[in-house]
């Protein structure tokens, strides 16, 4: 992941959302090749938003972790993870829905190389119920542990 990632208990805050309508990140996540249709079932989901910067901001539904990434860097987004100190510490997606149970888990390091690789399984007719989770940086090991804790003894996938 490029940019900062920190572990904040007092200093977390939520980016405001820019209004309803989110054209940079729509432009900035079509330029990745993801799907319209999964941008917006992310806005719809309220785990994807824009900010007043323009950032293209994924947030747990919890709302205790979030990636907020620059949309106007083109190929080498500068991004930012925070997480609440008694947070889990990562951002997931699970596109069947949480009452499905999850097969595999595809750990990556941004929440965009996460959506990024469900389109790509999407696109290939690749269908188990997966969790998408981005950890932020490769080496937040308490992150993985826990996401073993939160998933099973399912495998859990490294990727970057």
């Amino acid at each position: 992941m490029t940019g900062l990632s920190e572990r904040l208990a007092d200093a977390f805050a939520i980016p405001e959302a820019d209004g309803g309508r989110y054209p940079h990140v729509y432009v900035y996540l079509r330029s990745l090749s993801v799907p319209a249709k999964i941008i917006k079932g992310l806005v719809t989901d309220k785990i994807l938003y824009q900010d007043v910067a323009h950032r293209a901001v994924f947030i747990t539904p919890a709302r205790d972790y979030l990636e907020a990434w620059d949309t106007t860097t083109g190929a080498n987004p500068k991004g930012i993870a925070l997480s609440r100190e008694d947070a889990p510490g990562y951002w997931y997606y699970l596109p069947a829905g949480s009452a499905t149970l999850v097969k595999a888990v595809y750990v990556l390091n941004s929440a965009i190389d996460a959506i990024m690789l469900y389109a790509k399984h999407r696109d290939n007719g690749i269908t188990v119920p997966a969790a998408y989770v981005s950890v932020g940086p490769a080496d937040n090991e308490k992150s993985v542990h826990h996401l073993i804790g939160k998933f099973g003894r399912r495998v859990v996938l490294m990727a970057s």
